[in-house]
């Protein structure tokens, strides 16, 4: 079980690199490439929702978003 938990927030934590990853890009690239990776990015965020889910449902662990008040 440990196991599984451990390595189901490896993914979400690379999830989370990922994402901040192609925002940065999103920054520095042409205008041409800068759709591209609007859409990767929309992409991972739907991901990383998904897997924030399914870890709160799987493992009982509560997701803090900065932005909530409920979370200070």
């Amino acid at each position: 079980m440990m196991d599984n938990l451990n390595n189901s927030l490896n993914q979400y934590n690379q999830l989370k690199i990922d994402l901040l990853t192609i925002v940065k890009c999103i920054d520095y690239c042409s205008l041409a490439e800068k759709e591209i990776y609007q859409n990767l990015a929309l992409s991972y965020s739907n991901e990383l929702k998904i897997l924030q889910n399914i870890l709160e449902k799987e493992y009982n662990i509560k997701f803090c978003n900065c932005y909530e008040s409920n979370c200070r």
